[in-house]
């Protein structure tokens, strides 16, 4: 509370100081940086703290802009960005592995224990009946990466559970332990600008840390030292398993194709991607054969790296399911938003580096 009040008073000030800015909105342009609230921008509140304004590119309404490095466009080659999300990759390993044994990896039908990262995005108030129509993936003991677009259902409202540990949600005899978890704050990408798909990610804070076991452990995220993604990929959830048939009960992957990006151009139309398909904050993937897609429901679920062996070790998260014109149709493949071009922005809500807001953020 008393770090909420300084933080308060400090951007009252903060006004008042600079006085009548010219009007300005998010993503004008500001020298070298991008243009976001202050809120937002972890560096410009340790300034706040400091008794430094920060630099202001405008306003939006009464809340101040600043100019901030963590939201610019790609990841930057330094030591910091290489760091962060590789070595919480290795830690989490090292926790992890030493009691998992081998898994089984075969068949359209997710295995016991096969994919331990996936989360189940739900709708509903306290008490009522839950509708879960998203996916999601575990990232660390607090937070679930998934697509901007499943913040919000039409007619179900805002993102408010996750449900881990799941396979078969039909069945308590699945050789699974499903954990359910409320969403406590939720972070939309700031440049996403609906109905457009660009900027499609959102990461999902939860009530409280999950523990690491068999069930649920976290997924890595593309980093720079990495090569690109393979040329064959996975995606899961519990989506459609055809353009006309209901959501499937049971968590299913699929294997499919990292294609050129100009084969998802007429994936989506001029109201979706009014400037094409973005080659460097996209993935398009697909089969050549029309029965393997990602299709309604899969939305905000990873796409993700093959097994490297048959023994214990984290996958590797390269994408966020977004969006496709028809399940299943070859010519049409899917979009996903590509996990690299967003990493400096994940890290600096997930691993902050002991950087607060308003809200105490877990830095483990």
């Amino acid at each position: 509370m008393f770090t909420v009040l300084i933080y308060t008073l400090t951007l009252v000030s903060c006004n008042q100081f600079f006085g009548v800015f010219s009007q300005q909105y998010e993503d004008d342009p500001c020298p070298a940086d991008q243009c976001v609230p202050v809120s937002l921008c972890s560096s410009a509140l340790e300034e706040i703290k400091k008794g430094i304004h920060p630099k202001l590119c405008g306003f939006k309404d009464d809340d101040p802009l600043t100019c901030c490095e963590e939201f610019g466009p790609d990841v930057k080659d330094t030591e910091k960005d290489i760091l962060i999300a590789a070595q919480m990759c290795e830690k989490y390993t090292s926790k992890v592995c030493p009691r998992v044994g081998i898994f089984v990896v075969g068949g359209k039908e997710a295995k016991p224990k096969e994919l331990p990262f996936m989360a189940h995005i739900g709708y509903g108030e306290d008490g009522g009946d839950i509708a879960w129509q998203c996916g999601g993936s575990l990232v660390s003991p607090r937070y679930v990466l998934s697509a901007a677009h499943c913040t919000d259902a039409s007619n179900l409202g805002r993102a408010s559970w996750v449900r881990l540990g799941e396979l078969d949600i039909s069945s308590d005899n699945d050789d699974a332990q499903p954990e359910i978890l409320k969403i406590v704050l939720i972070h939309d990408h700031p440049r996403y600008r609906p109905p457009q798909v660009y900027n499609d990610i959102a990461l999902y804070r939860l009530e409280r840390d999950v523990e690491f076991n068999e069930y649920i452990r976290p997924i890595c995220l593309h980093s720079i030292d990495e090569s690109r993604p393979q040329d064959t990929v996975l995606a899961a959830g519990w989506g459609r398993l055809g353009f006309v048939e209901k959501l499937s009960n049971k968590l299913m992957k699929v294997e499919l194709n990292v294609m050129d990006p100009f084969k998802c151009s007429n994936t989506g139309g001029i109201t979706e991607m009014p400037q094409g398909v973005d080659r460097d904050a996209m993935i398009c993937a697909g089969s050549d054969m029309d029965d393997k897609d990602t299709c309604l429901g899969d939305s905000g679920g990873p796409l993700f790296s093959q097994p490297k062996s048959k023994f214990c070790h984290l996958r590797t998260q390269f994408g966020v399911t977004s969006f496709g014109y028809q399940c299943g149709l070859a010519e049409y493949p899917g979009v996903y938003t590509r996990v690299l071009y967003h990493l400096r922005w994940i890290e600096s809500i997930v691993w902050p580096l002991n950087k607060t807001n308003s809200v105490a953020i877990w830095t483990d």
